[in-house]
């Protein structure tokens, strides 16, 4: 889920509260007080019961999840993770329809380095295709949502273009590209550093 879908879904809720104390307003206006505190007292309840059902089941796991993103790149632990459990049946089969299987997963959790990861070093050291593992992890790069993330994706898209594909041109290239998006990242920042000296 992302971040406006979560605070979209946080703040509906309260746009409902809202309108409920139109109720409680016209309440008070008739000089109905007990029914105005009456239903002021049920719209609080329902809003904190509401708030506590979405913070517990969908928010608090959500940063969770990007915690361990931040800390740990993704559980490395293949039965508390389906991509890492998926990614290492592809490694382990070697079958091009787990791999296709793979690219959707990453794809649809694209907020995810870790899973792009996965994707670029298996088709680079698996499946022995460079080129592919460079576009996954470019493509990697324009979905993640950190800056931090997306520079050092493009980091490594340029290490396998010079190392794996020998092609200084594209690596350059990718380099340039990670120094101009995001320079105050420590990878944009190494990849500025790694360009040739200008004349």
């Amino acid at each position: 889920m992302s971040r406006t879908k979560l605070i979209l879904l946080l703040l509906l809720p309260l746009l409902l509260f809202a309108l409920g104390l139109l109720y409680v307003d016209a309440c008070f206006e008739d000089d109905d007080l007990l029914h105005g505190i009456a239903a002021l007292v049920l719209l609080l309840a329902l809003l904190a019961a509401v708030e506590g059902v979405i913070l517990r089941r969908i928010v608090i796991p959500y940063w969770g999840e990007q915690v361990a993103e931040r800390i740990y790149a993704g559980s490395y632990v293949p039965d508390e993770d389906p991509l890492v459990q998926l990614a290492e049946s592809v490694r382990a089969s070697r079958d091009e329809a787990r791999l296709a299987k793979l690219e959707r997963e990453v794809r649809a959790q694209g907020w995810r380095y870790r899973g792009w990861m996965e994707l670029a070093a298996i088709q680079r050291d698996v499946f022995s295709n460079p080129a592919a593992a460079c576009s996954a992890l470019q493509e990697g790069a324009a979905a993640v949502q950190d800056p931090q993330d997306a520079a050092m994706l493009l980091y490594r898209a340029a290490h396998v273009a010079q190392d794996a594909m020998h092609d200084a041109t594209l690596a350059e290239s990718i380099r340039r590209k990670a120094a101009a998006d995001f320079p105050q990242t420590v990878y944009g920042r190494k990849a500025a550093a790694e360009l040739p000296a200008q004349d």
